[in-house]
């Protein structure tokens, strides 16, 4: 992973948009909701909040390729937040990761477009008497992106 500065505009957009929803919370549990960003082939964008019910589990990958192929996706970003344990290649996972001692929290930014998947993250920093906020945009660069989500995305755009 490395730190740099995005000319995609829907990357952009989803920071911006993370950015501005946890601006408005007020207490250390807030959390961001999932949510979508697409344009379609009339170059107009829609930002989709994704309710998620109790026991749902999240959203599925079937829901999101229906949304993408309804609205004629040409590119979209899909937001969540995750627990995301960094290992070395090879290395096995020994704990899920949100009961990993070294878990971070970060949101995930997902953007696929019939050309490109790329992944990028924002830590989410948790204070005990304050709302959480948002670090540094991380590219994940040089990696192949992918991923039950990512891939449904991928097969509603192309």
């Amino acid at each position: 992973m490395t730190d740099t500065d995005t000319d995609n505009f829907l990357l952009e957009m989803a920071e911006d948009t993370a950015r501005g929803l946890g601006n408005k919370f007020r207490e250390p549990d807030d959390d961001w909701p999932p949510f979508l960003i697409v344009r379609n082939r009339k170059n107009a964008v829609a930002v989709i909040v994704l309710e998620i019910t109790a026991g749902a589990g999240g959203v599925t990958a079937e829901v999101l390729e229906s949304i993408l192929t309804d609205a004629r996706a040409i590119e979209a970003v899909l937001t969540v937040s995750a627990w995301v344990v960094k290992r070395h290649p090879g290395e096995p996972p020994v704990l899920r990761p949100s009961q990993d001692p070294n878990r971070e929290e970060l949101l995930v930014f997902s953007y696929t477009s019939a050309d490109e998947a790329t992944l990028g993250s924002v830590p989410i920093v948790r204070h005990p008497s304050a709302p959480p906020s948002l670090g540094d945009m991380e590219c994940w660069d040089g990696m192949d992106a992918g991923g039950v989500l990512l891939d449904a995305m991928r097969k509603a755009i192309t």
